[in-house]
């Protein structure tokens, strides 16, 4: 599935040429998992595939289409579980 827009999860302090993002796609008949934190943009849900994370080339993303709904600590709780495999005993799915 090709995903219409990434989520940028670099912290916008870091300066680079390139910017770490994430595909979020539509929330079909799959739920929300711990590693795919919700996204909302607009009024449509999407999934954020934190496992599919890559440098992007700033050359390559376009300006923010849209203000989007994400709840941070979820995304950095998935995130800490990928890099440090922490929070402990949370499912990783």
């Amino acid at each position: 599935m090709r995903a219409p827009f990434v989520l940028v999860v670099q912290h916008h302090l870091v300066r680079a040429a390139t910017r770490i993002v994430a595909p979020i796609v539509r929330i079909g008949p799959q739920p929300v998992t711990f590693l795919a934190p919700r996204v909302v943009v607009g009024e449509l849900e999407f999934g954020a595939i934190l496992l599919e994370m890559a440098a992007s080339p700033l050359r390559l993303l376009a300006e923010p289409v849209a203000e989007t709904e994400v709840d941070e600590d979820a995304v950095a709780t998935a995130l800490d579980a990928i890099f440090r495999g922490t929070p402990v005993g949370l499912p990783l799915s």
